[in-house]
């Protein structure tokens, strides 16, 4: 199986031909979705992570021929993952961050915060 990478970093720092790279390394577009909870101070290099994860690669460099990877799931389209993953995760911050802006505000002064809501209307 040829070694699989989701980084452009080593196609631009090959020296080789682009055909011999081609030869030794498939790069697939891929989505990672892993969430590593918060760590204990002085924890290092053990990083806990939760046991749900979903890794999907982009079929299409393989031609056919995707390798057998346990856990992976090889899709013909990829942005649909993508766009799912930043959804959920950027939907919980953002609602985390408004919502405690909301209450930093609304202690602050809760007249001030009430009226500010009613004029947006």
């Amino acid at each position: 199986m040829p070694p699989i990478s989701c980084s452009e970093e080593i196609q631009g720092a090959w020296e080789g031909t682009e055909q011999e790279l081609a030869s030794r390394a498939i790069f697939a577009n891929t989505a990672v979705d892993r969430i590593v909870p918060a760590q204990a101070p002085g924890q290092n290099l053990d990083v806990t992570v939760e046991t749900f994860y979903e890794w999907v690669i982009d079929r299409t460099p393989f031609n056919g021929d995707e390798p057998a990877i346990p856990g992976a799931t090889f899709v013909d389209e990829l942005l649909p993952y993508i766009e799912r993953k930043l959804f959920t995760v950027n939907t919980g911050h953002a609602s985390a961050a408004y919502f405690g802006a909301a209450s930093r505000e609304l202690r602050r002064s809760p007249m001030r915060w009430l009226m500010s809501r009613s004029r947006r209307r």
